[in-house]
């Protein structure tokens, strides 16, 4: 009896034994099928590529058709829209404040690149040194870029504020403060001796602590400044209380966001700032892969600093510049968070870009048709700078 169990159950195991074997060859077949289409360079670039393929489809793609299809329509809040051609771009040409805005969208953009290209250049040049807490400064610098913009346009926004406004505050103060040549002489002489005992410090403890003793010359004029600044703190004490400026009465300040002018002056200026650490840091990295002997060389020849800049340091980083201005051309050209938190296009409409025009006509005014094709004035003119990027690019790669 117990031989026949034995032998049952040794079958039974068989049986199971046999339907695994052929489920896991059934697998291993599969699998082999599935390495094999994975071996084939061609098919898995095409599954490596559909995940980034599906996104930019999802988010960019379907987008821009819904907003080219918008355009050509006259599609309002909780309306269908109908096929109209081309009925609203021929709106907006018909309109002062779209060519006030496109007006607005060229100067802003140019001249916060330009502000931003020659100070990031200058800012980079000075990061480039070897200084004390150099890495400090150089992650500090980014704080501008990484701060989010709303928040620190709300920062903006109260310093241009015109009751409250920090920079009319320290005007006002100026304008009714009561200067007397004793105080003129107090100030400046403070100023003096604090910065020439500075200079002395630093170099007593440069030849203490580091046996250095290569900064005679800054130690001789924090001598000169410190006994400077003391003889004006002295000449402060004595009876002369000539007044150089009376209180002028009450001032106001100027009216930074009411003014079109100022309120210009201040996207652009607001906007310079944000995008400066970015410009900064692109070239810090750009200088720092020029090989030192080409300025030994430099050096070698007898050319200056200046000779030096224009043809050594500019030619070797002309790519990553190039690359970083247009970058900011698109971004900037296409702004949307500094002007609406500062200005919301005014006043009267003279700070308006494409962004916050096609924002205002399609989500204030529901007209979804013409903010779609404000939108659209856009795409043209930042193809044409990305389209002359990829060629400038393609031929430095060929040269």
């Amino acid at each position: 009896m117990t031989n026949k169990s034995d032998l049952t159950a040794t079958k039974s195991l068989e049986s199971v034994s046999a339907d695994y074997a052929v489920t896991a060859s059934r697998h291993l077949s599969w699998w082999k099928a599935g390495s094999g289409v994975l071996e084939n360079e061609a098919i898995l670039g095409y599954i490596l590529m559909f995940p980034a393929l599906a996104l930019i489809l999802t988010f960019i793609a379907y987008p821009f058709v819904l907003g080219v299809w918008m355009a050509l329509t006259d599609k309002l809040v909780g309306k269908p829209g109908n096929f109209i051609g081309l009925q609203n771009f021929y709106n907006l040409f018909k309109s002062e404040i779209f060519w006030r805005t496109v007006w607005n969208t060229f100067i802003f953009t140019l001249s916060a690149t330009v502000l931003k290209a020659v100070f990031g250049m200058w800012l980079a040049v000075l990061l480039n040194r070897k200084f004390r807490l150099s890495r400090f400064t150089r992650s500090a610098i980014l704080l501008p870029f990484i701060v989010p913009t709303v928040l620190s346009g709300l920062a903006w926004l109260w310093m241009f504020d015109a009751t409250f406004s920090v920079i009319n505050w320290f005007l006002r103060w100026m304008w009714q403060v009561k200067l007397t040549l004793n105080s003129v002489f107090s100030t400046v002489g403070w100023v003096l001796f604090t910065l020439g005992v500075f200079l002395i410090v630093r170099y007593v403890y440069l030849i203490v602590v580091e046996r250095s003793y290569k900064e005679k010359q800054s130690a001789l004029q924090g001598g000169i400044m410190a006994l400077l600044g003391l003889g004006m703190m002295l000449i402060a004490y004595l009876p002369i209380n000539l007044v150089v400026k009376e209180n002028w009465g009450y001032f106001k300040g100027p009216l930074w966001l009411g003014d079109p002018v100022l309120a210009m002056i201040c996207i652009i200026a607001v906007n310079t700032w944000r995008g400066l650490p970015f410009f900064a840091v692109s070239f810090l990295a750009g200088l720092q892969t020029v090989p030192p002997e080409l300025y030994d060389a430099g050096d070698i020849d007898g050319t200056s600093e200046w000779q030096k800049f224009w043809h050594i340091t500019l030619p070797m980083i002309k790519p990553i510049a190039v690359v970083v201005v247009v970058f900011s051309l698109v971004v900037t050209f296409a702004d949307f968070q500094v002007v609406y938190v500062l200005t919301r296009g005014g006043p009267s409409n003279s700070t308006h870009l494409f962004a916050t025009l096609a924002y205002q006509l399609a989500m204030a005014s529901g007209n979804l048709g013409e903010g779609a094709a404000a939108a659209l004035f856009m795409f043209p003119f930042l193809a044409l700078v990305i389209l002359w990027q990829l060629l400038y690019l393609r031929k430095e790669g060929v040269n």
